[in-house]
C-alpha cells in the first residue's frame, strides 16, 4: 500500500519519455509483423473442448486500421505506451465512438465463441473480431513478448507491493543448484486488466510491480479496480497507485477487552467502494490480522520508552528535546520515517498508522 512515484531522470525526461524512447521502435516493428504476416489462430471455447473459432486480422478492419493508427501516428503511440490515467480514457471514448458496437470493444461470451463455431463449421471465414484481435496482438506479441517486464520493473522503484504492501517485489539474480544464474520471476499488474483493456496493456503507466497473491485470481488477478454507480459516477475499489491517498484507509491495533479477550486489527475504508477492494477482493485486512504480534510490539516498546526513569534519563541527558523525541520515534517504529522512503520499508503504512495511533492515546506530539 504505497503511492508509486514517478521519477524524472537527469536529463530532465520523465518515465514515459524514456520508456516511449527505448520501446516505440520495437512495438512499431512488431505490429508491422503483425499486418505483413497474417496468420489464422484459434480461440477455444469453454466446456466445448472440440469446438474452436478461427480469428485472423482481416484487410480493411477497424482492428486494422487502428494498428496501422498505433504505427503512424505518434500522438496513439504515446497514450499507448505512456498516457496517463485521463488520456487512456479519452482513448477509450475515442474507440468507443469509432467502434460503434460494444459486441465487438467487449471480450467474447462462451455463447459468442459457440455461436460463431458453429457458422465456422458450415464454412464461414475467419472473423476479426476487435477485442480479441487486439487482444491476441498487444497481449501475446507486444506484451508476452517484446516487453522488457524487468526493465519496467527496476524503473518503478518499489520494493515492497503497493497493493498490499507486505511482498518484495525484488528481481533478484542469483546462481541456481545447477551453477547457471537465474532471474527471479517479473510479476507485473496491469491496473486496467489487459483482458479488458488490451490496448493498455503495455502502457508503462498501467503497469505495476506486485506480488503473486495479490496478482492471483483469487485477488485482483483481472478485475476491474473501479465501479460505476446508478448515476454512472466512477468510484476506485482500488486506488492507482500512482494516485494513492492515504488518508482513506487507515490501519487500527483493536486492543482485548473483557467482552472481546482476542486482540485484532481493523482496517477502516473511507467508503464502501474501497471496503470491498480492500477487504473484499485484495484481503488486506485479513492479512494483516497475521501482524497483531507485530502492532502489540511496537505499543510495548512505546511504553517501555516512556516509563518515568527514562523520561527523566531523557530529560537530564538530552533536556527532552527532538534529540529524545528522535531515539523514541526509532525504538518504537524499528526506523526512522524521515530517512526512509516508503517504498523501502515492509508494512509501511501499516507501522506509521500503529505508531499515530500510540501517539493519540500517549497524547505526544512528534514531527
Amino acid at each position: 500500500m504505497y503511492k508509486v512515484l514517478i521519477p524524472r531522470y537527469k536529463s530532465g525526461r520523465s518515465l514515459g519519455e524514456v520508456y516511449y524512447n527505448k520501446f516505440t521502435t520495437i512495438f512499431r516493428a512488431a505490429l508491422q509483423r503483425k499486418l505483413r504476416y497474417r496468420s489464422t489462430w484459434t480461440v477455444g471455447i469453454f466446456g466445448h473442448p472440440n469446438d474452436n473459432v478461427n480469428m485472423k486480422l482481416l484487410p480493411g478492419s477497424k482492428a486494422e486500421t487502428f494498428i496501422k493508427h498505433c504505427i503512424k501516428s505518434d500522438y496513439f503511440m504515446r497514450v499507448l505506451l505512456y498516457g496517463d490515467m485521463r488520456q487512456m480514457n479519452d482513448l477509450f471514448q475515442v474507440l468507443k465512438r469509432w467502434i460503434g458496437n460494444d459486441w465487438e470493444l467487449n471480450k467474447l461470451s462462451d455463447q459468442d465463441k459457440l455461436q460463431l463455431s458453429q457458422q465456422q463449421s458450415h464454412g464461414a471465414g475467419p472473423v476479426c473480431h476487435f477485442h480479441s484481435v487486439i487482444k491476441h496482438i498487444f497481449v501475446g506479441a507486444l506484451y508476452e513478448s517484446e516487453l522488457d517486464k524487468e526493465w519496467v520493473s527496476k524503473r518503478k522503484l518499489l520494493n515492497f507491493c503497493p497493493y498490499c504492501g507486505d511482498a518484495s517485489v525484488f528481481v533478484t539474480n542469483h546462481v541456481g543448484v545447477d551453477g547457471n544464474d537465474v532471474v527471479s520471476k517479473t510479476v507485473l499488474d496491469h491496473y486496467l486488466p489487459k483482458s479488458e483493456f488490451p490496448y493498455f496493456a503495455v502502457n508503462i503507466f498501467n503497469l505495476f510491480p506486485c506480488c503473486e497473491r495479490c496478482n492471483s485470481d483469487v485477488k485482483k488477478g483481472d478485475k476491474m479496480p473501479i465501479e460505476k454507480d446508478a448515476a454512472g459516477t466512477i468510484h476506485s475499489l482500488i486506488m492507482y497507485p500512482h494516485h494513492f491517498d492515504e488518508s482513506r484507509l487507515t490501519f487500527a491495533y483493536i486492543p482485548p477487552t473483557s467482552l472481546h479477550p482476542n486482540d485484532d486489527i481493523e482496517l477502516i475504508c473511507a467508503d464502501a467502494y474501497l471496503e470491498k477492494g480492500y477487504k473484499s477482493i485484495l484481503g488486506i485486512e485479513a492479512l494483516y490480522k497475521h501482524y497483531k504480534g507485530e502492532a502489540k510490539d511496537m505499543i510495548d516498546r512505546a511504553n517501555n520508552y516512556l516509563t518515568l526513569p527514562a523520561m527523566n534519563y531523557g530529560r537530564q541527558t538530552f533536556g527532552f528535546d527532538k534529540r529524545f523525541m528522535d531515539f523514541y520515534v526509532k525504538s518504537t517504529l524499528g526506523f526512522n520515517p524521515y530517512d526512509k522512503k516508503p517504498m523501502d520499508v515492509q508494512r509501511y503504512k501499516f507501522k506509521m498508522d500503529i505508531f499515530r495511533q500510540i501517539n493519540r492515546q500517549l497524547n505526544i506530539r512528534v514531527g
